[in-house]
């Protein structure tokens, strides 16, 4: 079959470790894509903005699919969202609170990025490389907007256990991810990057067997799974390198620029 997605994950598959990549070549990139028919998705655990101020000198539509899947859009326009539940949200902001106070917490909308007044200034600074716009609150857990996904910063050996016990002491609706750098990620069971992508495939009538994803954490875990075409990249996760069918070089060298050039030759 013919690609006619192509999807990538952020940190540690497109962008080079200091958060760069090769806009002249990869605006050529787009420009051939659109030509081809081919959409270029961004599947990222980092928020909407964010992802919008990382391309805002590439010409061209993109899709998002952000905060793992929990927010997705169709370039500016709003295709769907999957939300925290505002109790379940309370309960697990103090059920984190009571059982990790020394974890960083960050709450997530489209728009902004919340935090505690008393956080410290180092996890501010870490949530900003993420979350262009940060507010701080004097209660996180009583804040009155639409929360799409919980941040936490702690020991990520410590993450297996976190998530039997978010799941067992506060709901099972919810789900812990490892997203890299540090951080584990609290989304609903439905917001994943596969969910994402299958509500802009619904909308631009696409099969799955015509998606090809690169990835390389967990969070990746589901949409190199379920296509056919899915690549992980070369320091990939253990969990993402099992579900992906190929694997490519580093994101240091540029390697989803290479892949792109692959499918726009005609070899996938």
């Amino acid at each position: 079959m013919t690609v006619k997605i192509i999807a990538v994950d952020l940190d540690g598959t497109f962008l080079r470790d200091d958060k760069t990549f090769d806009e002249i070549r990869f605006n050529r990139q787009m420009v051939a894509m659109k030509n081809k028919g081919i959409h270029f998705v961004v599947a990222s655990g980092n928020q909407v903005m964010k992802i919008k101020d990382i391309f805002k000198r590439i010409s061209g539509d993109i899709g998002y699919v952000s905060d793992n899947g929990a927010v997705i859009y169709d370039g500016e326009d709003h295709i769907r969202s999957f939300n925290i539940d505002p109790i379940v949200y309370e309960e697990t902001i103090s059920y984190i609170q009571k059982i990790s106070p020394s974890y960083g917490i960050l709450a997530s909308t489209d728009q902004s990025g919340y935090i505690d007044a008393r956080e410290s200034d180092k996890f501010v600074e870490m949530a900003n490389l993420y979350y262009p716009n940060i507010i701080k609150v004097p209660n996180l857990s009583k804040i009155d907007k639409i929360i799409s996904k919980v941040t936490i910063n702690g020991p990520l050996d410590e993450y297996k256990k976190f998530a039997v016990e978010l799941k067992e002491n506060v709901d099972d609706s919810l789900v812990a991810k490892v997203s890299g750098f540090g951080f584990i990620d609290i989304n609903v069971k439905e917001a994943t990057k596969r969910n994402g992508l299958n509500a802009l495939q619904e909308l631009w009538h696409i099969q799955d067997g015509e998606v090809l994803t690169v990835g390389d954490n967990d969070n990746d875990a589901e949409m190199l799974e379920y296509t056919p075409l899915s690549f992980a990249m070369a320091k990939a996760s253990e969990t993402a390198a099992k579900m992906a069918d190929h694997r490519i070089g580093s994101n240091q060298d540029d390697s989803v620029l290479d892949l792109i050039d692959d499918v726009l030759a005609g070899k996938y």
